[in-house]
């Protein structure tokens, strides 16, 4: 399955607690209907959507990306990290993205994400809270069977101390395996079809080895 957006990945990054903005689901939008409900149609068949997810504005001055995949190339997992995130991130020149594989007996350590962002020369105060923050995100991806999490872009806001924070929309990719499908909608209340889908989007599935 694939899940895009904060209605149910905000779910999904509190179990591991990594922080999120606040998240409207469209139980809160049923007045507006008509303008959020928008219905498409192609011949005989019909499409509706059933909401809209409204995602807590976070000002920021800094921007991240981050994601961990599997990588064919390292056949490793492998981060990928940059304090330049936003929407234009397949713009950016390669030597202000850092892509470091990592040995999945251990783990994504906080020493990996620190080496990482000094290679990639960022801002002292960006540094101890993603050293902090980001290797939580590896039990998620671990531990739930995904291929892809990606984050961007991760909103780094100043907490009540003046501290950065991070805030965030998300997207991620778990194995499409039985056990795991249903072991991960019931845990966070995700979607039963594609067309329950509120910005979560489910991808076709592949075989399988589960049993």
């Amino acid at each position: 399955m694939q899940v895009t957006g904060m209605l149910y990945g905000a779910r999904m990054l509190r179990f591991v607690g990594f922080p999120t903005s606040e998240v409207l689901g469209p139980s809160a939008l049923k007045e507006k209907e008509r303008l959020y409900f928008v219905e498409h149609r192609h011949g005989n068949q019909i499409a509706k959507a059933n909401g809209v997810t409204f995602e807590g504005a976070v000002p920021a001055k800094h921007e991240v990306y981050f994601s961990i995949t599997d990588s064919t190339h390292f056949r490793a997992p492998t981060m990928m990290l940059t304090h330049h995130g936003g929407v234009d991130i397949e713009e950016l020149d390669k030597g202000q993205v850092a892509e470091i594989p990592f040995d999945p007996l251990t783990g994504l350590k906080a020493f990996v994400v620190a080496n990482a962002l000094s290679q990639l020369d960022a801002p002292k105060e960006l540094i101890s809270p993603l050293v902090q923050q980001l290797p939580k995100l590896w039990e998620l991806y671990h531990n739930f069977g995904m291929t892809t999490l990606e984050l961007n872009p991760i909103r780094m806001r100043p907490d009540r101390q003046g501290r950065l924070t991070p805030g965030l929309r998300t997207r991620a990719v778990p194995e499409t395996g039985r056990i795991q499908r249903l072991s991960a909608r019931k845990r966070w209340k995700l979607p039963h079809s594609r067309s329950s889908c509120t910005r979560a989007c489910w991808a076709a599935p592949r075989k399988s080895t589960t049993t």
